[in-house]
């Protein structure tokens, strides 16, 4: 299947070029080029992989291309997290992300973020909301946002979720974590911590600034993992660059208004990291699965 690109008439006697408010507008890179490096990323092949593939420089160009892809996936989560509901079975957790912060100027400092999770057993698809912390006050309402009254809740002993029948959930409490982990045939959220938490040990750790791209990664590859990946990552690109105009983004950082990222002056001064934690227990996986979707 080749592509095809057509000058678009903006008045008679001019014309737009083809790059003109598309995907490719500001970049004098060859587009064959770019096409091959979004190939090799959405294979979740490494960043040097992509870049080797698409003849690109790894730490400038490569890396530019990669954060313009998942901007796409942060206008995605902003755009569809408002209006998915889950209903029937749904699995319910909150993981730590991350062992410390790197200031990398030889002072160091503990930093965790929580990442509160939804999973609708009968599709696999995952909502997930880094935290400030885990109280009714925080979780509650995201549960009401996203699950509909009556869906029977998978959950452990949380004190959190102990109201979850009073508005019209039926919470059924697991005994203990580990008996959880036995579960891996049914349970799922478990799964889906995995498949994020390899996904920030695979770069040895994110910058703060793009936690959330790759969190909103994680949720877009997770709602797409049954289709076409191609057909649905155009599909999202002819939705922001609609040729007829600038892109049509407009999601605003943070992109999930329920956690508080470092501030401005703090990533400034100090290019705060988030670094994996090899201590982490996670759950290995007794089938094998589509790499993006949860068990």
């Amino acid at each position: 299947m080749g592509l095809h690109f057509a000058a678009r008439r903006a008045m008679k006697g001019h014309e737009y070029g083809m790059r003109k408010y598309s995907f490719f507008e500001g970049s004098s890179f060859n587009i064959r080029d770019i096409i091959v490096f979004i190939k090799y990323y959405l294979e979740c092949h490494t960043l040097l992989q992509c870049s080797k593939s698409a003849n690109m420089d790894y730490k400038n160009t490569s890396v530019n291309w990669a954060s313009y892809i998942r901007e796409l996936f942060c206008q995605y989560v902003s755009t569809i997290y408002d209006y998915t509901e889950f209903e029937g079975e749904v699995e319910l957790d909150e993981s730590l992300f991350g062992r410390k912060v790197k200031y990398h100027r030889g002072n160091s400092s503990g930093l965790r973020i929580w990442i509160f999770g939804i999973v609708e057993r009968s599709t696999n698809r995952i909502v997930l909301y880094p935290v400030d912390d885990r109280s009714a006050n925080t979780l509650v309402p995201l549960i009401q946002k996203h699950v509909k009254p009556g869906s029977r809740i998978f959950s452990d002993s949380w004190a959190a979720y102990n109201t979850l029948n009073d508005i019209g959930m039926i919470l059924d409490m697991n005994i203990s974590a580990l008996f959880i982990r036995h579960l891996l045939s049914r349970n799922m959220i478990e799964g889906a911590w995995k498949i994020a938490k390899d996904h920030f040990r695979a770069m040895n750790g994110t910058n703060t600034k793009m936690f959330e791209q790759h969190l909103c990664e994680i949720i877009w590859r997770n709602h797409h993992y049954r289709s076409d990946l191609y057909q649905s990552f155009f599909d999202l690109v002819n939705s922001v660059y609609t040729l007829d105009g600038p892109p049509r983004f407009n999601y605003q950082k943070p992109v999930i208004k329920t956690w508080t990222p470092p501030t401005k002056e703090d990533e400034k001064a100090h290019n705060i990291t988030i670094v994996p934690d090899t201590e982490d227990e996670l759950v290995e996986p007794s089938v094998e699965h589509y790499p993006w979707s949860p068990i």
